[in-house]
């Protein structure tokens, strides 16, 4: 019966002799956990390293063996036939294939038997022991590529023979089976395109090298940095379709930026283009178009926010920046421009009328508005800064809360209930503390205007006033829902919902 893991690490950790560790790893099924912990255990017992090639053996060379085991091996004293042998029998795992570099007497072995290690353990270990031994120098052209083709064409086998090919064919086949992202195949890359002379060909040999390669991604990115001509970059980029790793090349390769700003719109301002553009860029314009598209994008902020010379800009043309790019709630734009603004030096009237440059823009009232230490000012003071700004709704988001009296409310409420709403939390507290008399007067005094029938229907007690302000808002429909239904609560009243105008 097969002991589950829990119970075979619980049995390891009471000390068990090593016969009785032997018998629960291979209870557990040799289990990888638990050879792990036993096979530590007989090294603490006096396990040596042939008793571990012996305890390899007779476990059938089972992985979560022999892998714990390679670290107490000591295969130095072993012969060549010996180590390849265990290499066979276990795969040529790297466990046991790094210390096998390490001990075999490698100028012993055959061309055959290097290949071989080298194709089936690809680990630098190996090729590092292994290379010096065979002469590429004294083969031909053909016998590389046929090396080539027996090792694989494995990552560490194109960039250790990359440097030894000369045929243009061969180092074309190799840059394409260099495929990947992975910094090995960038360098084969490399090697091959410097060996072809990419950097030295004319815009109609790069064309026909691209051509060549099935417009290869790779060869395209290469290419797209060596051609004389911006057309033909282009030209490059379109036939790539928009193909981002092309583009970014060719961003690269480009000063124009009208040309840069075309693939930029190509692509649909990708962020990773737009990065690319960003440092390119010299138009305040094309920085900021490329914001405000990705205005979402943190790196792509602050990547425009570098390229604008903000610290040369007059006060107006700062402000521009802010009324033009700032969206929403947010402050990137103006936090940035803040230290170039002396802002801690306004008076209350200077800062309303910088504020108004920037069209009282959402994210800079909120961000400059506090600089005027609004805690320490009083109510009035307060309600003139508000009344300057004409009852902004982006200064009246930040002032209200300073605002508390009935009689400013009223006003604000007054003056502003037509264009905004700033007001309404503020103004629906005083409401709370009026009777049906004194609610009535105010709603008259709003000419019933809807959301004031609303806040106010909700807050009436006698069953005449609400039918009144129902008749008097033009029964508008939300203003009749609500106050049908407070009615219909009302004990032994009901109203039928015909009461509601045609």
């Amino acid at each position: 019966m097969k002991v589950e893991r829990k119970l075979a690490l619980a049995l390891l950790g009471t000390s068990p002799s090593i016969v009785d560790i032997l018998k629960i790893m291979v209870d557990s099924g040799h289990d990888s956990e638990v050879c792990l912990a036993g096979i530590k255990l007989l090294k603490d017992k006096g396990y040596g390293p042939e008793d571990f090639w012996k305890l390899i053996e007779i476990s059938g060379n089972k992985e979560s063996v022999f892998k714990p085991c390679a670290a107490y091996l000591d295969l130095s004293t072993k012969r060549n036939t010996k180590i390849l042998n265990l290499l066979k029998k276990t795969g040529y795992h790297w466990s046991i294939a790094i210390p096998a570099a390490a001990a075999l007497k490698i100028d012993e072995l055959s061309e055959k038997e290097i290949i071989e290690f080298m194709d089936k353990a690809c680990r630098e270990e190996v090729y590092t022991a292994c290379c010096p031994f065979i002469d590429l120098e004294k083969k031909t052209e053909a016998e590389i590529w046929a090396l080539l083709a027996e090792l694989h064409f494995n990552w560490l086998a194109k960039y250790w023979i990359a440097p030894y090919l000369k045929s243009p064919e061969n180092l074309l086949e190799l840059a394409k089976k260099a495929n990947s992202d992975s910094d090995d195949d960038k360098r084969v890359r490399l090697t091959c395109f410097q060996a072809l002379g990419v950097a030295g060909k004319t815009d109609d040999e790069l064309i026909q090298f691209v051509k060549d390669s099935g417009y290869n991604s790779y060869f395209c990115q290469e290419a797209i940095k060596f051609f004389k001509l911006d057309k033909y970059v282009i030209w490059l980029v379109s036939i790539a379709n928009y193909n981002q790793p092309i583009c970014e090349a060719a961003i690269e390769r480009l000063d124009d930026e009208e040309l840069i700003m075309l693939i930029v719109e190509k692509t649909t301002y990708s962020r990773t283009i737009c990065q690319s553009a960003l440092p390119k860029l010299k138009s305040e314009d094309n920085i900021m178009a490329i914001w405000a598209k990705c205005r979402f994008e943190q790196k792509i902020g602050h990547l425009a926010i570098s390229s604008i010379p903000l610290q040369d800009k007059t006060e107006d043309e700062l402000a521009d920046l802010i009324k033009k790019y700032e969206f929403g709630q947010e402050t990137r734009i103006s936090t940035a421009c803040q230290p170039f603004l002396a802002l801690d030096k306004k008076s209350d009237d200077e800062m309303i009328d910088f504020l108004a440059k920037t069209d009282y823009n959402n994210g800079a009232c909120r961000l400059f508005l506090p600089i005027l230490k609004l805690t320490e000012k009083t109510e009035e003071e307060i309600f003139r800064l508000l009344k300057k700004s004409r009852l902004h709704e982006n200064v009246g988001k930040v002032l209200i809360d300073y605002i508390t009296s009935e009689e400013n409310i009223l006003k604000i409420a007054k003056e502003n209930y037509h264009t905004t709403d700033f007001w309404i939390e503020s103004f629906r507290s005083v409401l709370s503390s009026k009777n049906d008399e004194e609610l009535m007067l105010i709603l008259k005094d709003f000419h019933y205007e809807k959301k004031i029938c609303v806040m106010v229907i909700q807050l009436i007690k006698e069953t005449g006033n609400i039918i009144s302000i129902i008749e008097n808002s033009g029964y508008n429909e939300e203003v009749a829902r609500i106050g049908l239904n407070l009615l219909n609560k009302k004990e032994g009243h009901k109203l039928n919902v015909h009461l509601i105008a045609e």
